[in-house]
């Protein structure tokens, strides 16, 4: 950890790292499910601020570390945002415990039971699988074939109606048979 080293967040304005390690919870492991796409997930939903991570495009900052309020209405409101490393970290950390220290010793209790990871690096989520040509080919046949029912169907039913007015109009209600 960078004990007194000093940090940068994401809008470029220094801070000074934090001076006791000891204080500062491991970095956290973040799990698959943990990651919301543009939107902010806390550590501890309970308490306001809180801290947490955001998945968010690189065009809009790429994944962060997030301190987060509760607005007037409960949603939350992400009010500060750190690059998703162990600085990052460090500065995230220091920001919820300037803002409260009650909510950070809440945090601290819930990080301790989380697992956390060995040597922090920066989150890249996975993209999301191209679909394969098999795949779109399958599913181009697919709707060709309901297209072609449909059109099938369609087709008998106008047959029918044709034949039913053709032959069932001098019919209906003649007493003797046509």
């Amino acid at each position: 950890m960078p004990g007194n080293a000093t940090l940068a967040d994401m809008n470029g304005t220094t801070h000074p790292g934090v001076g006791n390690d000891a204080a500062l919870p491991p970095f956290p492991a973040i799990s698959w499910f943990e990651w919301y796409d543009n939107s902010p997930y806390p550590v501890i939903d309970s308490v306001s601020p809180t801290i947490g991570w955001q998945n968010q495009p690189p065009e809009q900052g790429g994944p962060a570390f997030v301190i987060l309020t509760r607005s007037a209405f409960g949603s939350l409101k992400v009010t500060g945002r750190y690059p998703l490393t162990e600085d990052g970290w460090v500065l995230a950390w220091q920001a919820l415990e300037e803002s409260s220290p009650q909510a950070a010793a809440t945090i601290r209790q819930v990080l301790a039971a989380r697992p956390a990871v060995a040597t922090p690096r920066p989150y890249t989520p996975a993209p999301a699988p191209a679909p394969t040509v098999a795949r779109t080919q399958g599913q181009i046949a697919f709707r060709t074939c309901l297209i072609i029912a449909a059109v099938a169907v369609l087709v008998v039913i106008g047959i029918f109606a044709f034949f039913v007015i053709l032959f069932g109009i001098g019919c209906i209600g003649a007493k003797s048979g046509c």
